[in-house]
């Protein structure tokens, strides 16, 4: 897996900056990691999981725990910010798992 991190944009004014960490695969059936910076200097991470990879990933298991857990449509930017976004508006500290 690659660390490659891009930027994408969001305009919520409590997001200073939303990161892709990685490259993404198959954007219906992968997971990548976001570095979310608020505009108050905190970071949180996430992984986001598509339907199709949390099917792939729990075969022949019979449980599956992931801090930062989002799961999303696909792995379109308008996906990921959506649920940052929804993070953030639903409290980021309950979701996200803060960078020290």
């Amino acid at each position: 897996m690659s660390h490659n991190m891009r930027r994408i944009n969001s305009s919520h004014p409590a997001i200073a900056a939303l990161r892709i960490v990685g490259d993404i695969g198959n954007p219906l059936d992968d997971n990548v990691d976001l570095i979310v910076q608020l505009a108050d200097g905190r970071r949180f991470s996430f992984t986001a999981f598509t339907p199709a990879n949390l099917t792939r990933l729990m075969r022949r298991r019979l449980s599956f725990v992931s801090p930062g857990l989002l799961v999303v449509a696909s792995l379109a930017e308008e996906s990921l910010i959506d649920a940052i976004e929804d993070a953030v508006e639903q409290g980021i500290e309950q979701f996200g798992v803060l960078q020290r």
